[in-house]
């Protein structure tokens, strides 16, 4: 059995023949503690001496320092199928360390610069390890987001926003809040027009009418989100003391 001290990927292979353990190869320099137990030899054999466990198991078994041969550990699990290419390992080693230590000498002092080329749902970032001078580059995808601080609220099954915050001056420009079913109706040119259809909507919209009778649209939901739409709608009414109106009650109680 083995114990990787540094808690970095290193690979080990025990050679062994009629039962007796000849060689251990270590891929690198690494700290390991490596114990051999053989239970097959009677005791008394050869000149390992006799040790006992816990549970009263009694073994021969010595110390065996392990040889740094790491083209001899790559030949063995290149034929397990194992990554026998150099970089690979290395690679695995540095992710199965969480990039904390160079890949080449194992350093934990390293200088990261600023993350650069920041492109879809990846950016890089600049490493070097001020031990051994190495230069590489991390990759990092976007794997979540954290903390989200906004004005807006998700109310839709697709993606759409409401403003949800309004300074008391953009409130005033309005007197009544409306939610009604929609239907996106396309033409011929494939252009489409949004229509009210209270009984078959394909989605539902809120509207603010301003003193002049205009309807401004501001949000959209899917009919899983329309109970949230219509907690909104009533909660911005009564905070800036517009009217409030649900035309989707009737078809969608």
């Amino acid at each position: 059995m083995s114990k990787n001290i540094s808690g970095s990927l290193n690979r080990i292979v025990v050679e062994v023949e009629g039962r007796t353990i000849r060689t251990v190869y270590n891929e690198r320099n690494a700290p390991n503690s490596i114990a051999l137990i053989d239970l097959d030899t009677e005791f008394g054999e050869g000149t390992a001496e006799v040790y006992a466990l816990g549970d009263g198991t009694r073994f021969n078994g010595h110390f065996e320092p392990p040889l740094v041969l790491p083209d001899k550990v790559a030949e063995v699990f290149g034929a397990l199928g194992w990554p026998t290419s150099s970089d690979k390992t290395r690679e695995l080693r540095y992710l199965n360390n969480d990039g904390d230590s160079c890949p080449v000498c194992d350093s934990t002092d390293l200088r990261m610069q600023p993350p650069r080329g920041v492109e879809n749902d990846t950016c890089v970032c600049d490493v070097e390890c001020l031990e051994c001078q190495s230069c590489w580059t991390n990759v990092y995808k976007l794997d979540c987001y954290e903390d989200l601080s906004s004005d807006y609220m998700s109310v839709s099954d697709n993606g759409f926003v409401v403003n949800i915050n309004f300074t008391p001056e953009q409130a005033s420009k309005y007197q009544s809040i409306t939610i009604h079913g929609v239907k996106e109706r396309l033409y011929h040119d494939a252009h489409g027009l949004c229509e009210v259809d209270e009984e078959a909507p394909t989605f539902f919209s809120i509207y603010l009418r301003d003193h002049e009778g205009l309807s401004h649209c501001f949000g959209d939901c899917g009919k899983l989100k329309l109970p949230v739409l219509r907690q909104l709608a009533e909660s911005l009414a009564n905070e800036h003391g517009w009217s409030y109106i649900d035309c989707t009650t009737q078809n969608h109680p």
